[in-house]
C-alpha cells in the first residue's frame, strides 16, 4: 500500500485524480496513510487533509507515532491541525485564555456566564437527571454565546484603536508577534490554517462553511486550500449519507418566496422609467438587425407579466393550506 500511496500521489505530472482503495477493515489503511504522511509531507506542494465521518477515526495518534518513530516529534505540533468545531475549541480551550479575554473583550457578563455553561458540559457529574441541562447549556453556546464571542474577537482582532481595518498579513503577524492577540490562537487554532501543512477534520467541517477569524468563513472544498493538495477520505463510501443531509439542510435554510419575487419584478417592469442603460441599444445588437430592440423585448415582458398577474389574481394576498 506504501508504493501505491508514492506512485500515485507523489506523481508530480498528475494534476488531478481520485484513487480508492477498497482494503478489509483491520488490513492497516489508516495507519498507512499515516505513514506517508508523515514521510512524504515536504514532498507535498499543497496541504495534505485528512477526513473522516466520526471524530474518533482521525488519526492524530497514528500520525504522532510515526513523528516519533522518526525523531521529528518537535515538528509535530508545527505542521499538524487537528480542525474542531468552534464550540468544542471554546470548552476545551476557555479557561486558558479566560483572563486574556477579560482583559481585552472585557464583556465580563459574557464571560461569566460562557464560563457557567462550559463548567455545566465539563463536569464529571453528568447524570440521567442533568442531561437535560448539559444540552441546554451546549445548545445555548451553539446558538448564541460563542457566536458573540467570536464576533466579538474577530473586531478586536480586525480593526486597530482608531478603527481602521487590518490585512489578513497584518492580523496574521499580530498573532504571532504580539502578546495582546497571541492568546487568539489558543482560543480558535484555526487561525494557523494557512501555516500548517497537515490537516486532520470530520465530514461536516469540510463540507460546511470554515471560520478561520483572520478572513471570512469560506467552503473549504471550493477554495485555494486544497489547490496542489491531497485529500485522504477515510470511510468514502459511507460520505453519501453525510451529504444528503447537508443538501437537505442548505434547501431548507434557502427558501424563496416565489410570489412575493414575481410581485416585485411585476412593479419594477410598471415603472415610468428604465435607467439609460437597459434601454439603451448595445453595439452588438445595433450590427445584427435582426435582433429585436430592447424596447420591444421590454413590451413583450410587460405582456406576460401582466397576463399572469390578471389570471392568477396576484392584487390579493394569498394564503397558502
Amino acid at each position: 500500500m506504501r508504493k501505491i500511496l508514492e506512485d500515485f500521489c507523489n506523481d508530480t505530472d498528475r494534476s488531478k485524480g481520485l484513487l480508492l482503495i477498497d482494503m478489509p477493515t483491520g488490513t492497516g489503511k489508516t495507519y498507512s496513510v499515516a505513514e506517508y504522511i508523515v514521510n512524504n509531507y515536504e514532498k507535498i506542494k499543497g496541504k495534505i487533509i485528512f477526513v473522516t465521518q466520526l471524530k474518533k477515526n482521525l488519526p492524530e495518534d497514528e500520525i504522532r507515532k510515526c513523528f516519533k518513530k522518526l525523531g521529528k516529534e518537535d515538528e509535530i505540533d508545527n505542521v499538524l491541525l487537528r480542525v474542531e468545531n468552534n464550540v468544542d475549541n471554546l470548552c476545551c480551550n476557555f479557561k486558558k485564555v479566560k483572563a486574556e479575554l477579560e482583559k481585552y473583550i472585557g464583556d465580563k457578563f459574557l464571560i461569566y456566564k460562557i464560563n457557567r455553561e462550559i463548567e455545566l458540559i465539563n463536569s464529571n457529574n453528568i447524570t440521567d437527571a442533568n442531561m437535560f441541562l448539559v444540552q441546554q447549556a451546549r445548545d445555548d453556546l451553539q446558538n448564541e454565546l460563542e457566536r458573540e464571542l467570536r464576533n466579538k474577537v474577530t473586531a478586536y482582532l480586525s480593526f486597530d484603536k482608531d478603527g481602521k481595518e487590518r490585512s489578513k498579513e497584518e492580523k496574521k503577524k499580530l498573532l504571532e508577534t504580539d502578546d495582546e492577540y497571541r492568546w487568539i490562537a489558543k482560543l480558535y487554532p484555526t487561525v494557523n490554517t494557512d501555516n500548517k501543512k497537515i490537516l486532520i477534520m470530520s465530514l461536516d467541517k469540510f463540507l460546511y462553511r470554515y471560520s478561520t477569524i483572520i478572513e471570512p468563513p469560506y467552503n473549504m472544498f471550493e477554495s485555494d486550500l486544497i489547490k496542489n493538495g491531497i485529500i485522504f477520505m477515510d470511510e468514502f463510501d459511507g460520505t453519501k449519507d453525510v451529504i444528503l443531509k447537508k443538501i437537505i439542510k442548505d434547501g431548507l435554510e434557502n427558501q424563496l418566496g416565489i410570489i412575493e419575487l414575481f410581485r416585485e419584478i411585476y412593479v419594477g417592469l410598471f415603472m415610468p422609467n428604465f435607467t439609460k442603460n437597459l434601454i439603451d441599444e448595445s453595439a452588438y445588437n445595433q450590427k445584427h438587425k435582426n435582433f429585436k430592440k430592447t424596447i420591444e423585448i421590454i413590451k413583450e415582458f410587460r405582456l406576460k407579466a401582466k397576463s399572469i398577474y390578471n389570471d392568477y389574481k396576484l392584487k390579493y394576498q394569498y394564503k397558502l393550506r
